[in-house]
C-alpha cells in the first residue's frame, strides 16, 4: 500500500492547524458544509451582540429530537452531530456543524417540536440566542429574515442532494464518490480538503448510507490508489480527476481504460 503524497499529508497538518485556532468566522457550516451561500452575515452579528454562551462537553445533548425548540446557536469553537432517529432507536447521521455554523432550525418559526438532535462531537463553545428574541428579529429586520430563510432553504437543498446521492447510486462505490464530490462546487478550486468536525469513519458511513466495513474497505483501496484517504475527520482528495472520471462513468467502479493511476485497485 502506497502512503499519501507529502502533498496531502501537509493538507491534513494544515487542516488540524486550523481546527486549533478556530474563532468566529462566517465560512459556513461545516456539513455538508461550506456551501455556497453569502453568509449571514447580519444575523450572525445580532447573535454575537446579543446570544448568551454556553460551552459543552463531548457527547453533551444541545437539543434533542421531539422537544420543544427554544432558540439557534451559533457555534464558536468545536463541532456539533445532527442525527433523526426512529421510535426503535435506529438512528441517521444527518451532518456536522462546525465553527462558523448558524443552527437555525424550522422548528422555531413553526413552533413544533425539533424533527432532530444536536450532540457535540468534541468540547464545543456556543452562542444562543433565546426563541423570542430571534423571532422578534425576524419580524422587525427583513435582512435578517432574508438571510434566515437562505440558511433554511440551504440546507433543505443540501438534504435533497444527500438524498439523491444515497438512494440513486448504483453501487457503494459511487455513493463513496458522490458524496464527496457533492461538496465541490463550495470549495475552492484547490482546496482537496473536506473536514468533518469530530467525526469517526463510523460516522462517515452512517452519512452515506453504508456499513462501517464497506466504507473502510473503500477508502482502503481509494488510498492504495492515491485518490482519496480519510484521516482526522477529514476526507483528503489526491486525484481529483480520477474521482470524477469515477462519478462519469456512472457504474460504481474504476474505470480501468480511463484512470490508469485506479487499474486493479478496485
Amino acid at each position: 500500500m502506497k502512503l499519501p503524497s507529502k502533498k496531502a499529508a501537509r493538507h491534513v497538518r494544515e487542516n488540524r492547524r486550523q481546527r486549533t485556532q478556530e474563532v468566529v468566522s462566517i465560512e459556513g457550516r461545516a456539513l455538508p458544509a461550506q456551501r455556497a451561500v453569502e453568509p449571514a452575515r447580519k444575523l450572525i452579528q445580532k447573535i454575537r451582540e446579543v446570544g448568551r454562551e454556553a460551552s459543552f462537553e463531548k457527547g453533551a445533548i444541545l437539543f434533542e429530537q421531539g422537544q420543544k425548540a427554544n432558540g439557534i446557536y451559533l457555534i464558536l469553537q468545536g463541532a456539533v452531530k445532527l442525527s433523526v432517529a426512529s421510535p426503535e432507536g435506529k438512528a441517521l447521521i444527518l451532518g456536522f456543524a462546525g465553527a462558523g455554523s448558524v443552527l437555525v432550525l424550522p422548528e422555531n418559526v413553526l413552533e413544533v417540536p425539533c424533527e432532530k438532535s444536536a450532540t457535540s462531537a468534541e468540547r464545543t463553545t456556543v452562542l444562543f440566542l433565546r426563541r423570542d428574541i430571534f423571532l422578534r428579529l425576524l419580524r422587525e429586520d427583513a435582512e435578517i429574515a432574508l438571510e434566515t430563510a437562505e440558511l433554511i432553504s440551504q440546507r433543505f437543498l443540501e438534504l435533497l442532494e444527500e438524498l439523491k446521492t444515497i438512494g440513486l447510486a448504483e453501487s457503494a462505490l459511487q455513493k463513496l464518490v458522490s458524496f464527496v464530490l457533492g461538496f465541490r462546487p463550495g470549495q475552492r478550486k484547490n482546496d482537496l480538503t473536506i473536514r468533518l468536525p469530530g467525526a469517526s469513519q463510523e460516522d462517515l458511513a452512517g452519512m452515506i448510507g453504508l456499513s462501517r466495513e464497506t466504507t473502510s474497505r473503500l477508502l482502503s483501496r481509494l488510498k492504495a490508489g492515491n485518490i482519496l484517504y480519510w484521516a482526522h475527520s477529514t476526507l483528503v482528495i489526491q486525484n481529483l480527476p480520477a474521482l470524477e472520471k469515477m462519478s462519469e462513468a456512472g457504474i460504481g467502479r474504476m474505470p480501468k481504460a480511463r484512470c490508469k493511476v485506479a487499474a486493479g485497485v478496485l
